[in-house]
């Protein structure tokens, strides 16, 4: 628990926010999405990240094919040439239909292009309709955990499991999961060449500032996620669906899921949230845009010790978002630099001044000593953010 502060008189205050929150007992959400299906596991249950929670089947549209075109025939006379009859299935690479020329000394092949069931002919097109295999879909646990719920209309499984959990200042998006992959460096300014294009379903951590054209690649090549330090307001606000408010916004979701962790420009990702990252490299996590939340399960089975030990309460709905305040600033404590130049900058607060100092700006303020590494800098104390709460606790 966070103790008690008496506050003082004249004491200096900065925001906090929590930023990462580490080993924190949670629920997660297994759901089969577009896909009918069945819960596999019950209630009080426990479960390894590899195990079946649902599995559903999809279906996965049809294929046609101008089959009088291709072969060049009559349409009412097309499906004559089939070798096999409507109603049945067929595989690809399998022989859907042949035409032998005049002399029958040539013939011509058209082999099927997927697994389906041959549906209609059309004497009017000339087109044939393959009705295509629907697909099994197998929805794992993700984590080690125990199911707490179960909701069969939604086919919604509760887990309780441990993560870490990384917050951001500003996203949008819903939730999804998927392999976390790291660009670069915390400070890379990631443009649509350093978005890969062979990696449909991953979240990846795309540096210190990423351009909308990153953005439009990654909706096409259909990451599910980015994370990145910050962000140019106008592309934000076109990922928000136009909304500026960042506090009080409408979900939103353009197919793509966005966390910023530092702000607006261009800024590092934090070295407290990067190092973190950087152990989940090619883990499974879980994005929440719009709640800016970063699920990181922890994916050893001691966890589940303390899984077993903490309760939560049983319900489907989304949890709250973190709360923000303030906090006194004192020697000691670990900020963020939150104003230019130097944004997003971590160290620990070494002096206070005690005596106002007057900004070139005209207007007068405390400013504070932060140490980072070998560099010191001296800041408004409103300039900065509370990150460490946990120097303050016991």
């Amino acid at each position: 628990m966070v103790k008690k502060w008496k506050f003082k008189m004249n004491q200096l205050f900065g925001s906090y926010r929590l930023r990462i929150e580490k080993n924190k007992i949670i629920h997660i959400r297994r759901r089969l999405i577009n896909a009918k299906g069945q819960i596999k596991v019950s209630v009080g249950q426990e479960v390894c990240p590899q195990d079946v929670v649902a599995e559903g089947h999809t279906s996965s549209g049809f294929r046609t094919i101008h089959l009088a075109a291709e072969l060049k025939v009559s349409r009412k006379k097309a499906d004559g040439y089939l070798m096999r009859q409507i109603g049945q299935n067929i595989y690809q690479g399998e022989l859907l239909a042949m035409k032998k020329d005049f002399l029958g000394l040539s013939k011509q092949l058209i082999l099927s292009p997927v697994d389906g069931v041959i549906e209609t002919y059309d004497h009017q097109n000339g087109n044939l309709k393959i009705q295509l295999t629907p697909k099994t879909i197998r929805l794992v646990s993700g984590v080690y955990g125990i199911v707490d719920a179960i909701d069969e209309v939604t086919g919604t499984v509760l887990i309780r499991t441990m993560a870490n959990m990384v917050y951001g200042v500003l996203g949008s998006g819903k939730e999804r999961e998927g392999l976390l992959k790291i660009l670069g460096p915390s400070d890379m300014l990631t443009s649509s060449k350093q978005i890969p294009s062979q990696a449909q379903g991953r979240i990846v951590v795309a540096g210190g500032l990423v351009f909308m054209a990153a953005l439009e690649k990654a909706l096409d090549v259909r990451l599910n996620g980015i994370i990145s330090g910050g962000i140019n307001a106008s592309d934000y606000r076109s990922m928000a669906g136009g909304q500026w408010n960042i506090w009080h916004k409408h979900w939103s979701d353009v197919g793509l899921s966005l966390m910023v962790t530092e702000g607006f420009g261009a800024a590092p990702i934090g070295e407290d949230i990067f190092s973190l990252l950087q152990n989940y490299n090619e883990s499974f996590v879980m994005l929440d845009g719009n709640r800016s939340r970063l699920i990181l399960p922890i994916n050893e089975q001691n966890s589940m010790i303390y899984i077993r030990k903490t309760g939560l309460p049983t319900k489907l709905q989304a949890d709250p978002s973190p709360e923000v305040g303030l906090w006194p600033i004192r020697e000691g404590v670990r900020v963020r630099i939150v104003s230019t130049p130097f944004l997003g900058l971590q160290g620990k607060v070494e002096a206070i001044d005690q005596t106002l100092t007057k900004l070139p700006s005209g207007l007068e303020t405390y400013l504070v000593t932060v140490g980072s590494g070998s560099r010191k800098i001296r800041v408004p104390y409103s300039n900065l953010e509370v990150m460490a709460l946990c120097d303050e606790r016991n």
